[in-house]
């Protein structure tokens, strides 16, 4: 219960945040792009799996917001990503976003390659 109540308060806390950051002339900054990835993480611990998506998808698919965020960011945000759409039993979408991550940040190759081929037997029969 405790996790719930502070994932509640990230959320409401990072919105604010966001609110306030969007309003700026030029809101494509790093701040916002954490400020998103932080609320996605605070929304995929309260099961608000589309809402987390919705997030990480202003980061990672607006050019201006992604070019200026930082490499923990972008991080953050490909992990909630496929962590939701494997929650959601879209475990298509889980692997394309993983290999996406791959390209994005090719550190994490390895990892990732595992984590699909994980993916891959548990869509087979």
């Amino acid at each position: 219960m405790i996790g719930m109540i502070e994932a509640l308060e990230r959320e409401r806390l990072t919105t604010s945040v966001i609110g306030k950051l969007v309003l700026e002339p030029h809101p494509q900054c790093t701040a916002l792009a954490y400020a998103y990835a932080l609320r996605a993480q605070a929304r995929e611990e309260l099961k608000n799996w589309v809402g987390a998506i919705e997030d990480v998808q202003q980061v990672l698919l607006d050019k201006g917001l992604h070019e200026t965020a930082t490499e923990k960011s972008v991080s953050i945000c490909y992990r909630v990503w496929a962590d939701s759409e494997e929650q959601l039993h879209h475990r298509e979408k889980a692997i394309a976003v993983l290999q996406d991550w791959q390209l994005a940040q090719p550190s994490f190759r390895t990892k990732l390659q595992r984590e699909v081929q994980d993916l891959l037997v548990k869509n087979s029969p």
